[in-house]
């Protein structure tokens, strides 16, 4: 089985797949899901223009399609929940409009693994007369976190399941060559004001020489990892926090936070960092996780670096 991006040319496909899952649902005494035409085409070539869709596929054929989206407060019927409350406030993936044509088993299983692999958060949500979606979420370890109302007003069982990824320090070369790749990728990415030059020196040999040289010099460095693949990392030398940085593909999903937090769990006193003072995005970040200036400044180029710092 495959996962890709659904296809426009395959809309019969997945109509007649909604249609399949929708005559299960009331085979199944589910008689209030899905109904009045839900969901629409309109609403599926919406989902694909906008690289939502995807599909499980077998055998080159489709047999299973779900929309999958990602980011902070990204459902906004999530916002308030009813009975109960979700586990955190962290970036989460969210899959609706799951249908499969049951010829596959373990399709939620799969998808909830697909989506775990690129946000370490899922939320879903079904209704109360779902009892076969009920059962997976119960197999598949998700936490029932209290009821959502949706927009036409209707309550629907809200679930959250998280996976735990790996956060270790660089110990040996293979490590260090990891964190050198995020790092260079990641650095190039957030430093578009620099030039072209400039950037291009920064390969992932470069920066892995970089953090190795750091480690001579008394910094430690993490890495998080989610399956198998290094997505960010962190210095820490003493209490001050350096090359905080996430994988572009991996950013707003909570693994930055996460190892800032780990980061600053380690930390023997205050937390303090440097920021340039035109990185207005990673303010608000550190802000945001309670971080404040202290007034100290380090101007030793064009732009000048402000010190940041976390108190008990």
């Amino acid at each position: 089985m495959n996962i890709r991006p659904a296809r426009e040319s395959e809309l019969p496909r997945l109509m007649e797949l909604f249609d399949t899952a929708r005559a299960y649902m009331r085979r199944n005494g589910n008689t209030v899901q899905w109904v009045n035409g839900y969901p629409s085409e309109d609403l599926i070539r919406q989902d694909i223009a906008q690289d939502r869709a995807f599909v499980v596929e077998e055998d080159g054929i489709a047999e299973a399609v779900f929309c999958y989206l990602t980011g902070r407060h990204v459902e906004p019927t999530y916002a308030v929940i009813h009975g109960g409350a979700w586990p955190d406030d962290a970036p989460y993936g969210v899959i609706h409009r799951l249908a499969s044509s049951g010829k596959l088993r373990g399709v939620m299983g799969l998808c909830a693994d697909w989506a775990l692999s690129r946000c370490p958060v899922l939320r879903v949500d079904t209704h109360e007369s779902n009892a076969t979606m009920r059962a997976a979420m119960a197999r598949l370890g998700f936490t029932e976190c209290g009821t959502i109302i949706l927009g036409d007003e209707t309550p629907r069982i809200a679930f959250q399941k998280r996976r735990d990824c790996l956060i270790r320090e660089c110990r040996t070369e293979e490590d260090f060559r990891a964190a050198g790749a995020v790092l260079s990728e990641a650095w190039q990415a957030s430093h578009g004001f620099c030039g072209p030059d400039f950037l291009a020196r920064h390969t992932p040999e470069e920066r892995t020489e970089y953090l190795e040289a750091g480690i001579r010099q008394g910094k430690r460095v993490f890495t998080i990892e989610n399956g198998s693949k290094v997505l960010s990392l962190v210095s820490l030398c003493g209490s001050e926090i350096g090359d905080l940085y996430v994988l572009p593909e991996a950013q707003g999903l909570g693994y930055g936070r996460l190892l800032l937090d780990f980061a600053v769990r380690q930390a023997p006193g205050d937390p303090t960092l440097w920021l340039l003072e035109n990185n207005t995005a990673a303010q608000r970040f550190y802000e945001d996780a309670g971080f404040t200036f202290t007034g100290r400044e380090n101007r030793s180029g064009k732009l000048a670096e402000r010190e940041m710092t976390l108190q008990a």
